[in-house]
C-alpha cells in the first residue's frame, strides 16, 4: 500500500472538490483535453501523440508536446481501410441478402470523406507534416513560377 500523507491527501481531495484551487497548469490541461480529443477525432483516430500534437500547432493551439503524450494507433494504411471496405460494401448487396441500398450511400459516404481527409487534411511526415494536397498544390507553383531554360 503506498502510503499518503494526511496533508497531501486532504490537499487532492480539497482539489476534487473544488478545482478551482487546482495549480493553473492543471486548470489549463482540462482546458486543452478536448482540443486533443477533438483533433484525434476530426483525423479517424489515427494519429498519434506526435502528430496530434502537430495538427493543434498547425491549427494555432498553443499547447506542450507533453500534453499529447498518449498514445493511439501509429498509422492507417490504406490496404487496411480498403480490406475493411470490400466486405461492408459486400454486405450492403440486397440481393445478395445484404442491407437495403441507403446503408450502400452510408458506406460510400464515409468513404469519400475518409479519401477527403487522407488527402486534404492528414499531416505526412516525410513532406514535412502537410497535407498531400498542400504539398502538390505548392509543387505546382513552384513549377508556374520557374521560368523555363533558354535553350539555343
Amino acid at each position: 500500500m503506498l502510503q499518503t500523507a494526511p496533508s497531501g491527501y486532504h490537499r487532492h481531495a480539497a482539489e476534487q472538490y473544488d478545482p478551482a484551487l487546482r495549480s493553473a497548469r492543471a486548470q489549463r490541461d482540462d482546458l486543452l483535453i478536448p482540443q486533443i480529443q477533438r483533433a484525434w477525432h476530426a483525423n479517424f483516430e489515427v494519429y498519434g501523440a506526435d502528430r496530434v500534437w502537430r495538427q493543434l500547432k498547425r491549427e494555432g493551439v498553443d499547447i506542450a508536446r507533453c500534453i499529447v503524450g498518449w498514445r493511439v494507433s501509429p498509422s492507417m494504411h490504406t490496404d487496411f481501410v480498403l480490406d475493411a471496405l470490400e466486405p461492408a460494401l459486400y454486405a450492403c448487396q440486397p440481393e445478395l441478402g445484404g442491407l437495403n441500398s441507403p446503408n450502400r450511400e452510408s458506406v460510400e459516404l464515409a468513404t469519400l470523406e475518409w479519401v477527403h481527409w487522407f488527402n486534404h487534411e492528414r499531416l505526412l511526415e516525410p513532406i514535412g507534416y502537410i497535407p498531400p494536397a498542400e504539398a502538390e498544390a505548392q509543387y505546382y507553383r513552384q513549377l508556374a513560377n520557374t521560368e523555363p531554360a533558354n535553350v539555343t
